[in-house]
Parts: structure tokens; sequence; C-alpha cells
């Protein structure tokens, strides 16, 4: 989408959230933590997102930059407890499994 606006990485978000859900809160505040600031979400944003509370269940957006908008949309579609496949968190063969190191303290 074209536009002739002076409009510089700005989004419009259309949030769908539901409480109905079987979700640890903790769990999923966590994780909304590193996707909002990955996406450069405002403070201001953020606290107003887990003020809502709930699950995500729907998106739109509409990112504006450089000249173009960018239209994106998610949707959950299924929500299931599930054993993972056997093997999943083994290590492949032909790779070794190394200790992290943290270097920051």
């Amino acid at each position: 989408i074209n536009y002739l606006e002076s409009r510089f990485n700005e989004t419009e978000r259309t949030t769908w959230i539901s409480k109905d859900l079987p979700v640890d809160g903790t769990v999923l505040e966590t994780y909304y933590d590193v996707v909002w600031r990955m996406n450069n979400f405002s403070e201001e944003l953020i606290a107003a997102l887990r003020g809502m509370g709930g699950l995500e269940m729907m998106a739109e957006s509409v990112t504006y930059s450089e000249g173009q908008a960018v239209k994106s949309s998610s949707e959950i579609v299924e929500i299931a407890e599930k054993d993972p496949p056997p093997g999943i968190y083994e290590v492949p063969d032909g790779y070794r499994k190394k200790e992290f190191i943290n270097v920051g303290n």
C-alpha cells in the first residue's frame, strides 16, 4: 500500500483477546514481554496490553515505514495439550551438547 503522508515507523494494531482459556498467566506474561519488546512496542502500549490480560487470539496491524504500509495478521487456530514427538529434545547425530557460558556475570 503506498501512501503520501509522512508517517514513519508507526503501527496501527487491532487485537482480540480471550481470558477464557486454561493458560498459565505467568508464562504468557513472559512470552508477551519478549514479543512486544522485539516489536519495539512503547512502554505505554506494553502497560495497556498487560492490563487487558488473557491470550491474544487474533491481531491485525498496519506498519508504516519508508513510504510503504505493510499489513499483517496473526491468529491462533488451535490450542491443544500434546506430548512432544519422541526425541525432539535430543541432540541430533553429528552434533554435541555444550554448556552455556554466561560472560555477563
